[in-house]
């Protein structure tokens, strides 16, 4: 039920994503959080929500990583050409 209710979620989720990234200026910023596996149950592992707002439009993207490499924000912003406001995390250095 909730993976049916995702799939219908999805193309609203790229919408805002696209339209985020069409924005002149995006706040980014990530966040560690905890994440249940199926791996072990009962444990988690630290996962990452990645932010990015465009305060111009209103728009919050949350895409989750499961590390905080350089991979998530290169392929979230492959397309983005605005200006980026970051605290500097060398992962943003794209």
């Amino acid at each position: 039920m909730v993976t049916a209710s995702c799939r219908l979620l999805e193309p609203l989720y790229e919408r805002l994503v696209t339209r985020a990234r069409q924005s002149n200026y995006l706040m980014a910023d990530e966040t560690p959080i905890p994440v249940q596996t199926n791996d072990k149950p009962g444990s988690t592992h630290k996962g990452y929500h990645w932010v990015y707002y465009a305060p111009l439009e209103k728009l919050v993207c949350f895409d989750y990583r499961r590390g905080r490499g350089r991979d998530g924000p290169q392929k979230f912003l492959e397309s983005f050409r605005g200006m980026l406001q970051t605290d500097r995390y060398v992962a943003y250095d794209i």
